[in-house]
């Protein structure tokens, strides 16, 4: 299981400086820069999750030392859901340890492979937006499915999504129809490690 930073001490330093870079309303390079290089230096923190799945995309949007507007935009989202500072009440971290309704996950949680494999994403990711989720998948061997059907071997849930039964009945319905078969059914946080391993 990938540890989780939402009791280390580390964590409120870390998600301070989060809100620093959202202070202004601003994204400036320099502090999305040292926000990166402090995560270099508290590497504990960044292979904890939610963290790392951050400091991942924080060190790809610098290899070329730009942050586009796509780039801005998607950092925004991350650094608002990590904060809880903007419509939501709780911080990301919050909710993860506080959410009441969940999906059955396989357990014990599977061996992940990609090669020739169909993952179907559900909700909402902490560590990425969809669209490169799918091209990392792509990049991986795996295939992207649209819909989840009895040739998903794996339905992977998004940290952010909201599978409450009674405004999802549908879908909690499919996942333990095709579970039941093949279909492996995993969180985001145990997929980090296989993911970018």
């Amino acid at each position: 299981m990938t540890p989780t930073i939402k009791n280390s001490k580390k964590s409120h330093e870390f998600i301070g400086l989060c809100l620093g870079i959202l202070a202004d309303n601003k994204l400036v390079i320099e502090e999305v820069e040292f926000l990166r290089n402090w995560l270099r230096r508290h590497p504990k923190v960044a292979g904890s999750y939610p963290a790392k799945g951050l400091f991942i995309r924080l060190c790809e949007m610098l290899e070329d030392e730009v942050i586009d507007d796509q780039e801005e935009k998607e950092l925004f989202v991350h650094l608002y859901e990590l904060t809880g500072s903007k419509k939501s009440k709780n911080s990301s971290l919050e909710k993860l340890a506080t959410k009441v309704h969940k999906p059955e996950f396989s357990d014990p949680c599977p061996v992940i492979t990609f090669k020739n494999k169909s993952f179907f994403l559900h909700g909402k990711f902490i560590i990425g937006t969809n669209e490169w989720l799918k091209t990392i998948i792509s990049e991986k061997g795996g295939n992207y499915s649209e819909t989840l059907s009895a040739e998903t071997d794996f339905c992977i849930i998004g940290a952010m999504a909201e599978l409450e039964t009674s405004t999802d009945e549908s879908f909690c319905s499919q996942l333990s129809i095709f579970s039941e078969k093949k279909l492996k059914i995993i969180s985001e946080e145990n997929w980090v490690n296989d993911l970018f391993n």
